[in-house]
């Protein structure tokens, strides 16, 4: 896994795996699974997963959930959170693609009123980025699986 955090596009199934998971070795190996997977989608998150996360956490609806998940290692695992990440199944992501969708340059500039527009011109392009990436994933019906530093 590259960069501070990678988003994945897994099939639902892979929940199965998940949620089996009782030790930072299980999880790991399911890690290890999801990167041999060859051909998944994936997107470069940056250090943002973390960002976007409580961003969205005040959101109505599944747009809250996006990238919190429907459960992670949080969950799990001690508060360490080794490894961080976090699983939205296929309806929560098809759910939340729509309200995220929505989001624009726009509406961040009214939730950081106070910030110069140089410092969120990089926040603009990632939100673009990780709108394609989940739309993307809602029309093939995958889940998303959040992986960060």
């Amino acid at each position: 896994v590259s960069g501070f955090g990678t988003l994945f596009q897994v099939e639902e199934r892979t929940r199965e795996a998940l949620v089996a998971c009782t030790s930072k070795s299980d999880w790991y190996g399911a890690l290890a699974e999801l990167e041999r997977g060859g051909g998944m989608h994936t997107v470069d998150a940056g250090d943002s997963i973390h960002f976007w996360r409580h961003l969205l956490e005040d959101c109505p609806g599944p747009l809250n959930r996006l990238f919190s998940g429907e459960f992670s290692t949080l969950s799990y695992l001690d508060t360490s959170g080794d490894p961080n990440l976090f699983f939205s199944g296929a309806a929560l992501v098809e759910q939340a693609a729509i309200d995220f969708g929505k989001l624009t340059g726009a509406t961040l500039r009214r939730m950081f009123p106070d910030q110069p527009e140089h410092m969120l011109l990089p926040l603009d392009g990632s939100l673009r980025s990780l709108q394609a990436f989940v739309a993307s994933a809602a029309a093939s019906g995958r889940a998303i699986v959040g992986l960060w530093h």
